[in-house]
């Protein structure tokens, strides 16, 4: 857990729940045993030790910047790609104007954009007009 929290990846309650998945002697295959201030990996753990060395699965460099990734603007929308440019704005908490967006039923839009958090994640708010 504190491996975690050294690298911002996710909140208290999502490390101590992710913690309590591996740990849960009532799953169908626990990751990790606890006894006392010890942990053992479990059957299901020792497996996962000995298959995943050499891939990036449970990486937590990888973790670290899949996580930063969520809260950097997209490199798209709407069928046009932003430079590095917009990006960079849109990250910063700018509004930018984009012009020739497609919407899902295939029509051309033009729109003010900026990189909000709504409803607890960020994403692409258009205000027109």
């Amino acid at each position: 857990m504190k491996q975690l929290e050294k690298r911002d990846v996710g909140t208290g309650a999502t490390r101590t729940s992710a913690y309590s998945e591996v740990t849960n002697d009532k799953a169908k295959y626990p990751l990790l045993t606890e006894k006392g201030r010890e942990l053992r990996p479990a059957q299901a753990g020792e497996m996962s030790w000995r298959l995943l060395p050499g891939t990036r699965i449970g990486d937590l460099g990888l973790t670290e910047k899949v996580y930063a990734d969520m809260d950097e603007p997209p490199r798209s929308w709407c069928q046009v790609t932003f430079t590095d440019a917009q990006r960079k704005d849109l990250a910063a908490g700018k509004t930018i104007q984009g012009t020739g967006f497609v919407s899902a039923k295939g029509k051309t839009f033009d729109a003010r954009i900026s990189w909000k958090k709504e409803g607890g994640k960020k994403k692409i708010v258009p205000s027109f007009g």
